[in-house]
């Protein structure tokens, strides 16, 4: 009831499509670590990941579970303490293999679901959500806040891992504990997540979301706007490799000309971020660039 609440007051302020305020910039180095994470969530060891690209970090509880009807795919997710950043983690994977992303592709066009007043969202994304976080992750999550009073909350993910952090995000802001002071939200080659408005409703929930995207990252267009979907801002667009010291354009709503991310039947740009192909990176252990084949590996 609370968040019903809270989302009925920020529609009354919607101003959907305009520059947000924002309290907290862009930061490539907070992204930089960000996209280490979401990379560590590929991993059925996402430890390896955390103890190469951070000091004094810790894996709290890795989490996966059948995550739609065919009970043939899972998601997965992991918590995690950055003690040296004084950050609580919370970061979701990416699509596991072909049949999930297929799964994923069709539900597209099947009715969405409502999410707690805030709008409709895709309805994968939304009971995938709703399966990690009820299966006692929402629990352990809150008892490290408890523990950590002073840490922030640091949430991320890649492709479908980047929806169900944009749900986690929106869920935890809507309960007045969390805001732009004691968190962060950076995710990376996210879909389309929910109807106008959903984005209008989490816009005002958190106008210091950054929602990267390498190039032509196909995967961020694959819900069409002909079907009711609707990207929220704030877009941060690298038309160029990535590298350190390259350019980005911040972007606001769906149809900002600056930000021009066309559909395409490529991959390449969604699987690389930030110079790594971010599945197989993950999965080494966040060591080296991840480009080489491995076992499994989808294919899409």
């Amino acid at each position: 009831m609370v968040k019903v609440v809270f989302a009925l007051l920020i529609i009354l302020a919607s101003s959907h499509g305009l520059p947000p305020i924002n309290y907290l910039p862009y930061n490539e180095t907070i992204a930089r670590k960000m996209l280490d994470l979401a990379a560590a969530a590929y991993s059925d060891e996402p430890h390896l990941c955390l103890l190469n690209r951070f000091k004094r970090a810790k894996v709290i509880q890795r989490y996966e579970l059948f995550c739609d009807s065919s009970l043939n795919a899972t998601c997965s997710a992991y918590l995690a303490l950055l003690h040296e950043e004084n950050a609580i983690v919370i970061s979701f994977r990416g699509t596991k293999d072909d049949v999930q992303f297929y799964r994923e592709v069709l539900s597209g066009v099947a009715t969405k679901q409502n999410f707690y007043g805030f709008g409709r969202v895709n309805k994968y994304f939304h009971d995938a959500y709703l399966t990690l976080w009820l299966s006692g992750m929402a629990d352990l999550f809150y008892e490290l806040v408890e523990y950590y009073p002073g840490y922030s909350v640091w949430v991320t993910g890649h492709s479908l891992g980047g929806a169900l952090a944009t749900l986690a995000s929106a869920d935890l802001i809507s309960t007045g504990r969390f805001n732009t002071h004691n968190s962060l939200h950076y995710n990376f080659g996210c879909p389309r997540v929910g109807d106008d408005h959903f984005a209008q409703i989490f816009e005002k929930l958190l106008p210091d979301y950054f929602r990267i995207v390498h190039a032509q990252d196909a995967i961020t267009t694959v819900f069409p706007t002909l079907l009711g979907y609707h990207h929220h801002h704030t877009e941060i667009w690298y038309n160029n490799s990535m590298a350190v010291g390259d350019k980005y354009i911040s972007c606001y709503g769906d149809n900002d000309p600056r930000c021009p991310v066309r559909p395409s039947m490529s991959m390449f740009d969604h699987r690389r971020y930030f110079g790594v192909r971010v599945p197989v990176y993950g999965q080494d252990g966040c060591v080296g660039n991840g480009e080489h084949e491995i076992e499994g590996e989808i294919r899409r």
